[in-house]
């Protein structure tokens, strides 16, 4: 059986919550006092467990994905319509003109939490979210490296084995759809994973991107346990060990998730 709470939309929106109230937001803050004067974006926000902590703060806060039901879960989960919250939650792509003109130079912080590794074409996905932040704004982003153990996504798969199986999501593409062929996946499942796995970036890739949008790193770190997984798992968070994170074939394989704060 697959992790049962990658299919229960409390018990997810809940690990997003408390990982973004107890390490997200303190890792943001080393560089940007979160207030109510702040306006946030999270683009893929998906649920909005990763939401509610600043709505408790009194951000200003918009949601966006492209997943309309799961649009309609999050305004539920959050419970939109309480007095007092400045919050829209909106189904749209975050690149169409529309968008990018009502939100022009509009954020202080925006927040990529484990969507980046899903977007294709990332060196325009990048310009556009620049068009949307302010001169001194942020852009929180983290996601798991491709080549650790769960690069994949396979979590998700509702083989008990395959679910569990690191690393297999490396295969060469024919082999790696021949086996969730084999243990009989959802169709649509296989696609999303096949699509991850032409999407996915390594930690030096994805820097290049920086770079190259002129974007400077204000705070990174390396965890070798992804603090989600305290929630999801019960285990212990912790850091990259210094010769893992100087090595970088190591850290890719052995990261599982990166926290980066980065700025113009």
């Amino acid at each position: 059986m697959t992790c049962y709470f990658h299919h229960n939309e409390k018990i997810y929106f809940e690990h997003q919550k408390l990982t973004t109230k107890n390490f997200i937001i303190p890792f943001i803050e080393k560089s940007l006092k979160i207030n109510r004067k702040i306006k946030v974006v999270d683009i893929g926000c998906g649920f909005g467990g990763s939401i509610q902590p600043f709505m408790e703060i009194g951000c200003s806060v918009v949601g966006v994905d492209l997943d309309k039901e799961r649009l309609l879960a999050a305004k539920g989960l959050l419970d939109v319509n309480q007095p007092k919250q400045n919050i829209k939650l909106l189904n749209i792509d975050i690149t169409k003109e529309n968008f990018q003109k009502e939100f022009s130079h509009n954020f202080d912080l925006i927040i990529l939490k484990d969507t980046i590794e899903h977007v294709e074409k990332k060196h325009i996905f990048i310009g556009h979210i620049l068009n949307i932040i302010k001169p001194n704004g942020k852009i929180f982003i983290c996601f798991p490296p491709w080549h650790m153990p769960f690069g994949g996504h396979q979590q998700g798969c509702q083989s008990r084995i395959l679910s569990r199986l690191p690393y297999f999501h490396l295969l060469p593409v024919f082999l790696y759809k021949l086996m969730l062929n084999i243990f009989n996946e959802d169709q649509d499942l296989i696609s999303r994973l096949l699509r991850i796995k032409h999407d996915g970036i390594s930690i030096d890739a994805f820097e290049k991107i920086l770079d190259s949008n002129n974007l400077k790193i204000v705070e990174k770190e390396l965890f070798l346990i992804n603090p989600i997984y305290k929630y999801k798992f019960g285990l212990k968070v912790r850091k990259q060990f210094k010769i893992v994170r100087s090595v970088p074939i190591l850290r890719d394989f052995f990261t599982t998730s990166i926290y980066y704060l980065v700025s113009k």
